[in-house]
């Protein structure tokens, strides 16, 4: 899998891009990933985000736990797991990344 999620608006392994939509002082962001069929990248660590994220499918699939989720989905990460993989389904996937901040804010 490509590490993307850990940069700021770029183009990734091909067929990946991440456009980063929102990065608050706060340690808030959202992102914007898009990959082509069966195609993976690193979600965040969210125990070195200090918060949590979660993964909102927008248009395509992602493979999730070996099923094929559609429009709609929503994955929570949270902060006392490792980092979650997202991988497209059969078909691209564009999916909303939204990190929380930590505690701390």
């Amino acid at each position: 899998p490509g590490q993307l999620l850990n940069h700021a608006s770029t183009a990734g392994p091909q067929g990946s891009n991440v456009k980063t939509v929102l990065e608050g002082d706060d340690n808030m962001s959202i992102k914007i990933v898009w990959l082509s069929a069966n195609m993976a990248v690193d979600g965040l660590d969210p125990k070195v985000t200090s918060g949590y994220y979660n993964v909102f499918v927008g248009n395509g699939s992602m493979q999730h736990n070996g099923k094929a989720s559609t429009l709609w989905p929503i994955v929570v990460v949270e902060n006392n797991k490792g980092a979650f993989e997202i991988k497209a389904g059969d078909t691209s996937l564009e999916a909303m990344v939204l990190k929380y901040p930590g505690s701390e804010h």
